[in-house]
Formats: structure tokens, C-alpha cells, sequence
């Protein structure tokens, strides 16, 4: 059945920041800001930088199973946060969405990432300087439900394919370095040949 993301999914927006994000060591929370996620990859959580929080309180911290969903800028992707390592927030660059028991998280993020949904998105997209997406146009997405076990399969699927995605990647980056590696090595001998 198909449902909208409101009916499955609770939609918050990222933390409110008053300005920008200042670094403080001995902050709070790390932020999860656009520049360190990867549709691939997700968080970069090493590199994430630790601020101290103000305002509202208790803190909408990030949760194991949350799904980040970016939504400025015309590419708009959903990272599943399998594990959170410690307390951290969202930049109001994503919208924090909370699957409900109907839907399997990793199978959210997955469908949210592919297919109709990302149609949906790019014909929704609004903005004149900067594309983005409005809430209320997320809380409508369309999203396939089907039976939690056929979630799991196309979630463990996905997974499998995500990662030889990345097998594959690694092999292209370490053939490129290859190649440059054989056109210095090549001017080297070259030169000395001269």
C-alpha cells in the first residue's frame, strides 16, 4: 500500500541554530552539518564538530534508527543512522525522520533515496536562489508499505549492493592512482633518459 511519509514517519526539523555553529571542545553534542554526511557513507562521525547547545531543552538529540533527510540544495538524500556513538544534532539543513512500527528504517532511507519518491521531490522542490524542500511536502511523500519482511529483504538487498558500490569505487580510485602513478613514473625515466 502506498502512504504518506506523515502516516509512518515522524518529521522534525534539524536543530534550530541562531547562527553559525561555533566549535567548542568541551561542547554538548557533536552536529551533524551537510558537508560531513554522504549519501554513501553517512556521517563522517570523527570529523563531526562538537559545539555547546542552547535553547530549548531536553535537546532533540539524534537517535539510534533516525534517518537523516537533506533538503536544500536540489539533491536531496536520506542517510539511515544505524548507530549514534554519542549525543549529536542535525543541522537545519536535513529533516530528523522517526519510523513508526510500520516501516523498517533501513527500508525508509533506501526507498526515500530511489524511484518515485525522488521524482516526487524534484517536483516539489521550491525556492528561487536555493532549492529546498518544505516540510509539509516531505510529511506527504509517497511511500510504499509493503509486508515488514519484504522490507528486510529490500533493505538487506540494498545493503548488499551498497557495498559492492563501494568494492567498486575503491577498485576505480586505486586504478586511477595507478595510472598517474605510471605517467610520473614514465616522465621520471624520461627525463633520466635525456
Amino acid at each position: 500500500m502506498i502512504l504518506q511519509l506523515s502516516q509512518i514517519a515522524e518529521v522534525r526539523p534539524g536543530f534550530p541554530f541562531r547562527s553559525s555553529v561555533e566549535s567548542d571542545p568541551a561542547g554538548d553534542a557533536l552536529v551533524v552539518q551537510l558537508r560531513d554526511v554522504s549519501r554513501e557513507g553517512g556521517p563522517n562521525w570523527p570529523a563531526l564538530l562538537r559545539t555547546r547547545l542552547s535553547g530549548r531543552k531536553p535537546f532533540p538529540f539524534l537517535q539510534d534508527d533516525d534517518i537523516l533527510l537533506s533538503i536544500r540544495g536540489g539533491k536531496y538524500f536520506a542517510v539511515h543512522l544505524a548507530q549514534v556513538p554519542e549525543p549529536a544534532v542535525a543541522a537545519p539543513h536535513f529533516f530528523v525522520l522517526r519510523a513508526g512500527p510500520a516501516v523498517l528504517p533501513a527500508f525508509l532511507a533506501w526507498q526515500l533515496n530511489y524511484g518515485p519518491v525522488q521524482t516526487y521531490f524534484q517536483q516539489v522542490q521550491a525556492g528561487s536562489l536555493q532549492l529546498g524542500l518544505r516540510r509539509q511536502d516531505v510529511e506527504e511523500a509517497p511511500v510504499a508499505v509493503p509486508p515488514r519482511e519484504r522490507q528486510a529483504c529490500l533493505a538487506a538487498l540494498a545493503g548488499n549492493i551498497r557495498r559492492q558500490q563501494d568494492i567498486f569505487r575503491q577498485q576505480i580510485a586505486n586504478a586511477d592512482r595507478l595510472l598517474h602513478g605510471l605517467a610520473a613514473s614514465l616522465h621520471d625515466q624520461e627525463r633520466k633518459d635525456a
